[in-house]
C-alpha cells in the first residue's frame, strides 16, 4: 500500500465544525485509503475539545494527536482561526499513543509513564529505535524533568537510533492554560506521545536566527519560570528584569510591563552559558508582568550568566533552509511525503513585515510537491548535537515523514 499524505484546513467560526470539515476534507483527499495517523493543529482562539470532537467523529478512534497554536501555518500562508488535518495512510506499521493528564502536578511520574507505554521497557535499557513525537503543556509543566526523563532514556539506549521531536501547546489569549488533546481525550496541565517505529523514516531538523549582541546579565533571583532579579554587567546591584530591559534599551521600566512592550519581550531571549565550550542555551520569555518580573518559558538557573539576544530576518530565512536541509537529509534519500513546520512564536513578530516568507524558503528546498502544515508555538523538543534531549526556544524545527 502507498504511503500517502492530505491535509485538509477550515476556518468555520463553530470549532466543532471547523474539525469535522477539515477532517472531511483531508478524507476525500485520501480517497479510498484508510488513515491510521491523525496531527491537528487548531487556533488558540477554539475550544479545543469542541474542534476535536468534530474530528473524531470523521475518523473514529485512531491515534489523533491535537494542539492549540497562537497561529496556523497551511502550504506558504499563515491564518489565524483555523484548523488544520492532517492524515497519513499507508503506514507499514501500528502507531503507538500515549496519554498523562497529569503532567502539571507530577510531570517526572507522567513523563516516565508515558516512556513505559510508548517503550516498554527502554528506560531500563531494552532496545528501541523509531521516531519519538511528543506534545507537552508548557505552561503548568515541569519540562526539565522531562528532559530529565530522555536522558535516562538515552542513557540506557547508548546506540539507539531515535528520532525526537515535538512541541510546546500555545496557552490561551489570556496566558492561563494550554490545551493538548490524543482522540477523545482533551485537557490543559497533559502530556501526550506518539511512536513510530522503523518502518515509518521520519526526520527532524532545527535552526534559530538570533544571536548575541554582546550585552550580558546575571540571574541574581528566581521563582520557578519567574525571573525576579537580575543584575546588569556594569551594575552593582540587582535590579528587576523591568529595570535592566529600560535600562538596555533607554527606556522607562514602566513601559515594559504594558503592552506592547510586555509581550514583545519575545523578540529579546537570553543565551545562557550552559557549559564552557558548549553552545548557549536560547531561553525566551513569554511575558514581562507588572510587577517588572519576566515569566520565562523555561526556568534559568540562579547565578547564570545570560547574554542578551536580537534576531534579523536574513538569520531566521537561513536558519529555516538550513533546518529544511538538514531535515531532508535525515531521511537519508527516502521521499518526503509529509512536513511539519513548528516555528517559535517570536518568528511571526519579527518576520511580520515579511508573513510567510520563512515557509517559503523552507518550500524552495523541499520542492513543490510536499504537503506542509505547521504552526506557531512557545517551544520545542529535539536532541542536539551531541545526542542529549533538549528544549528550544526560538528555533524553527521541521519534521519530514518519509516513504
Amino acid at each position: 500500500m502507498p504511503f500517502a499524505a492530505a491535509i485538509g484546513k477550515d476556518q468555520s467560526v463553530d470549532a466543532r465544525e471547523a474539525g469535522s470539515h477539515a477532517a472531511r476534507q483531508a478524507l476525500e483527499q485520501l480517497g479510498r485509503e484508510t488513515p491510521g495517523l491523525g496531527l491537528v493543529l487548531a487556533s488558540n482562539r477554539l475550544d479545543l475539545a469542541a474542534v476535536m470532537a468534530g474530528v473524531v467523529l470523521q475518523l473514529g478512534d485512531k491515534p489523533i494527536l491535537g494542539i492549540s497554536v497562537s497561529a496556523e501555518i497551511f502550504d506558504q500562508t499563515v491564518s489565524d482561526h483555523s484548523v488544520l488535518v492532517a492524515l497519513l495512510s499507508g503506514l507499514p506499521a501500528a502507531v503507538l499513543s500515549a496519554w498523562q493528564p497529569d503532567f502539571g502536578q507530577d510531570s517526572r511520574g507522567a513523563s516516565e509513564k508515558l516512556l513505559q507505554t510508548l517503550l516498554p521497557g527502554a528506560l531500563a535499557g531494552a532496545e528501541c529505535r523509531g521516531s519519538l513525537l511528543l506534545a507537552a503543556d508548557g505552561f503548568s509543566g515541569t519540562l526539565p524533568e522531562l528532559c530529565a526523563t530522555l536522558e535516562r532514556l538515552c542513557a540506557a539506549n547508548p546506540q539507539t537510533g531515535l528520532t525526537l521531536a515535538g512541541w510546546l501547546g500555545s496557552p490561551d489569549a489570556r496566558q492561563t492554560r494550554s490545551v493538548l488533546a490524543l482522540g477523545r481525550q482533551v485537557g490543559a496541565g497533559a502530556l501526550a506521545g506518539l511512536w513510530f517505529g522503523d518502518g515509518l523514516v521520519c526526520s527532524a531538523a532545527s535552526a534559530h536566527g538570533w544571536q548575541p549582541v554582546g550585552l550580558y546579565v546575571t540571574i541574581e533571583e528566581t521563582s520557578g519560570v519567574y525571573i525576579r532579579r537580575m543584575r546588569l554587567v556594569d551594575q552593582a546591584e540587582p535590579v528587576s528584569p523591568a529595570e535592566a530591559f529600560g535600562r538596555l534599551f533607554g527606556c522607562p521600566p514602566q513601559n515594559w510591563t504594558v503592552p506592547p512592550l510586555c509581550d514583545l519581550v519575545r523578540l529579546y531571549p537570553l543565551g545562557i552559558e550552559a557549559h564552557p565550550g558548549q553552545p548557549i542555551l536560547v531561553r525566551s520569555a513569554s511575558k514581562m508582568e507588572s510587577d517588572g518580573s519576566l515569566r520565562m518559558t523555561v526556568d534559568v538557573p540562579v547565578g547564570a550568566a545570560a547574554h542578551l539576544m536580537v534576531g534579523s530576518a536574513q538569520g531566521c530565512l537561513d536558519a529555516a533552509r538550513q533546518a529544511a536541509l538538514q531535515a531532508l537529509a535525515g531521511l537519508h534519500g527516502a521521499r518526503p511525503v509529509l512536513a511539519l513546520v513548528l516555528c517559535d512564536q517570536a518568528w511571526r513578530l519579527l518576520l511580520q513585515n515579511q508573513p510567510g516568507s520563512e515557509l517559503q524558503a523552507v518550500r524552495q528546498v523541499l520542492g513543490p510537491d510536499v504537503p506542509m502544515l505547521g504552526g506557531y508555538v512557545p517551544g520545542q523538543f529535539a536532541f542536539d548535537a551531541g545526542g542529549a534531549p533538549q528544549i528550544l526556544n526560538q528555533h524553527i524545527q521541521i519534521v519530514l515523514f518519509g516513504e
